[in-house]
């Protein structure tokens, strides 16, 4: 479709001619990637850019164009293409997807903390760069929630059949992809950008989001392991003050307060080892203090089960047992893990 201009003053619509990236001398990294980074809800709505240019992995000299997270907490992998056809261009989102689907929360923190210092021209803190995300991913943010899915942007000025045909049958395949056609226009000097969802039409992607999100799910559904289920039933009998949340997760809970806030938590997580994990995390820089206070904690047992120090977010002490043992016993650990801790928990948050 055409865009045109009205003409008011004789009530006619004037052609405005279509142009080329190329022709205009615009280009694709300096230009068009400037521009996309400064004002990225333009293809990606409610998405905060961490990296340009990515390539933090090993034995890959492989470049990400854009990396960015959505409001939920999933990497956004955004390809660029000046051409007419976008070629192959799903084809190498889909292998930065794959290849970024493992980073954790503390490297997305390390990716937005360099490109924050490249932009700025500024050194910029660690606890800068993890304010800045958690502040866009809001107070009810779990890192255990980081990462889950990686959605995939491709923008070009147009793309082949090819490239439609294999992005329409991704998402039939529950991938999460997209495709946003820019097209140039010119009148006179002036140059205009036509930027338009093509794939999935946005008249349909609420019905395509509702689809994904029933699979979604359904595999959490099927995730869910029996025991790890009777731990968490039976430690909700136990009267320890603490509430139980995040019940939609099949491979953890989260247990705290109602007025603590949700990035310091006691926490069961499942791991694919088998494993159950009773811990207690500190997950916001704002209360980093509580790590010199539960670590006191490290090399102390309960029932014969040691107290460990674990490297994850700003601080966690855990307690690891097997996912065999009676469900009773372990929910009867855990609560005697919150007696011994707890006092300490309410005296920091009260400070």
């Amino acid at each position: 479709m055409a865009i045109y201009r009205l003409r008011s003053s004789n009530n006619t619509l004037e052609k405005v001619e279509r142009t080329t990236f190329k022709s205009e001398k615009i280009r694709e990294r300096e230009d068009l990637q400037a521009l996309l980074r400064q004002q990225i809800e333009t293809i990606a709505p409610d998405c905060l850019v961490i990296s340009e240019e990515f390539s933090e992995w090993q034995n890959s000299k492989r470049r990400i164009d854009l990396l960015a997270v959505d409001k939920n907490g999933n990497l956004v992998v955004i390809e660029l293409k000046r051409d007419e056809t976008g070629a192959h261009s799903e084809l190498q989102a889909i292998r930065y997807a794959a290849m970024v689907s493992a980073t954790t929360f503390g490297e997305a923190v390390d990716a937005l903390r360099n490109y924050m210092e490249k932009d700025s021209h500024k050194n910029i803190s660690g606890e800068h760069a993890d304010d800045k995300l958690r502040m866009f991913l809001g107070a009810e943010f779990s890192e255990d929630d980081f990462g889950q899915n990686v959605r995939i942007v491709l923008v070009s000025s147009d793309f082949s059949k090819e490239v439609t045909t294999s992005v329409m049958w991704l998402n039939q395949s529950n991938i999460d992809i997209v495709c946003i056609r820019m097209i140039p226009y010119k009148h006179e000097k002036e140059l205009f950008i036509d930027i338009q969802q093509i794939i999935p039409l946005p008249e349909i992607e609420d019905y395509q989001v509702r689809l994904r999100n029933k699979s979604n799910e359904q595999r959490k559904i099927r995730e869910r392991n029996p025991q790890f289920e009777e731990i968490v039933s039976k430690f909700g009998q136990l009267n320890t003050g603490l509430g139980i949340f995040r019940p939609s997760q099949p491979r953890y809970r989260q247990i705290r307060a109602e007025d603590w806030p949700s990035t310091v938590h006691y926490e069961f997580l499942h791991y694919h080892s088998g494993s159950i994990g009773l811990e207690f995390h500190i997950e916001a820089a704002k209360f980093v203090h509580l790590a010199d206070i539960i670590k006191k904690y490290e090399g102390q047992s309960i029932d014969g089960h040691l107290i460990k120090w674990a490297t994850k977010g700003k601080g966690c002490i855990q307690i690891l047992v097997s996912l065999n043992m009676d469900a009773a016993e372990v929910a009867g650990i855990m609560e005697k893990f919150i007696k011994l801790t707890k006092d300490d928990v309410e005296l920091a948050l009260n400070r």
